[in-house]
């Protein structure tokens, strides 16, 4: 049987902005459960340190491309350039090559 270690805090997430320059944005996934973006052009994510089985919700405002990394594959949803508030929900399920899954959904303005 495997064995579940418990942390302080394990329960209660945490939310952080992230703020773009020069069209990219790095979220680090050990600082946070929660990103909150709001972009004004065209932006790239950059993911750091990956924790597996962890799963991040990056939450985009603005009506402009978002490109993922390559280490992302999208199982749901659609691009992240339309009007409203998007989500990307990240799964790591491999955080030593990394490899993420992603499903995307926009709400409507």
């Amino acid at each position: 049987m495997a064995q579940t270690k418990v942390k302080s805090g394990l329960l209660e997430g945490v939310a952080t902005t992230v703020t773009p320059a020069s069209g990219a944005a790095t979220c680090d996934f050990s600082a946070a459960d929660i990103f909150n973006i709001t972009i004004t052009e065209a932006t790239t994510l950059t993911f750091t340190n990956p924790q597996l089985a962890a799963v991040k919700d990056i939450v985009v405002t603005g009506e402009f491309a978002v490109t993922l990394p390559a280490s992302v594959r999208e199982v749901t949803g659609n691009t992240v350039d339309a009007a409203g508030v998007t989500l990307i929900q990240v799964l790591c399920v491999d955080a030593t090559t990394p490899v993420y899954y992603a499903s995307i959904g926009t709400a409507a303005a």
